[in-house]
């Protein structure tokens, strides 16, 4: 049923502008505008000129290879514990102590509670920025993973393993925002589509294995490796973050995209949607 709701609204959703004048077809664009809103009054300089395809190889190229690595590193570092550690909780649980239904209970609440942190990335993604929010969220998901792997064999009470894994799934929710904001931020109009959906398969083929190998772990080095991997992977998810995250907060697509843009002769060609200011 979400499906066939998602496919009946999808066909009322507008062009995007952006898209629209690439192709040439700027004439189209004040009417989607208009339905917007009467607020949206941003200049529009017709183009006729219609864009010639853009090769899959663009997305690598005039600078945007960094940042392919880059959303593909984090996007892949944030996903590859939570669906290892999601999938199999009750199982994690168990082996942390947990005993009857208090492994199913703690595995509900937690899995509940990790929309928690939805709350303070929308309130600060836009305050604070793109930047110190996903370092936040990995440096919040690292230490309680480093807490839990170094207590995993103690079995510390409901209450405070409860408490970890939900700081853990929280945090990991908070930074998950990102891989929603940044692929289309620091990608061209152009080149957008086929990047994010790289990114895309990438980070799905990632989470596959993580979790069919989740449980080879568990059984072959028990706990507290499987736990160490993970606090291992989100630190490396920190140390990238502080290494290459972009801060793109206040910018508009096109000065977000052009970030560690080199102008080559292999370089996407130019995009005709500059025309349009600032956000569209």
């Amino acid at each position: 049923m979400p499906t066939l709701i998602w496919l009946i609204g999808i066909r009322k959703m507008p062009e995007s502008p952006r898209w629209l004048i690439s192709r040439g077809r700027g004439a189209e664009v004040p009417a989607i505008l208009a339905k917007i809103g009467p607020q949206v009054t941003l200049p529009v300089v017709p183009v006729t000129d219609h864009q010639q395809k853009v090769a899959f190889s663009a997305i690598f190229k005039g600078g945007y290879g960094k940042w392919f690595f880059f959303v593909v590193a984090f996007w892949s570092l944030q996903i590859i514990p939570v669906f290892g550690i999601g999938t199999y909780l009750p199982t994690i649980m168990a082996q942390l102590g947990l005993t009857g239904n208090l492994k199913y209970l703690g595995s509900a609440v937690v899995n509940c509670l990790y929309l928690l942190g939805l709350i303070p990335i929308f309130i600060y993604l836009d305050r604070a920025g793109r930047r110190p929010t996903l370092i936040a969220s990995f440096l919040v998901r690292s230490v309680a993973l480093v807490i839990l792997t170094l207590t995993a064999k103690l079995n510390l009470p409901f209450a405070i393993v409860l408490f970890l894994f939900v700081l853990f799934g929280a945090s990991n929710a908070a930074g998950g925002s990102h891989q929603f904001v940044y692929p289309n931020e620091l990608f061209p109009t152009e080149v957008r589509a086929t990047a994010v959906g790289a990114v895309t398969s990438f980070t799905r083929i990632l989470s596959a294995v993580s979790t069919f190998l989740t449980p080879i772990v568990l059984n072959r080095f028990g706990l507290q490796t499987m736990l160490a991997i993970c606090a291992g992977v989100s630190i490396v998810g920190t140390v990238i973050s502080v290494m290459m995250a972009p801060e793109t907060k206040d910018l508009n697509l096109n000065d977000a995209a052009s970030l560690n843009h080199k102008i080559t002769a292999d370089s996407v060609p130019d995009q005709h949607c500059d025309r349009i200011v600032d956000h569209v």
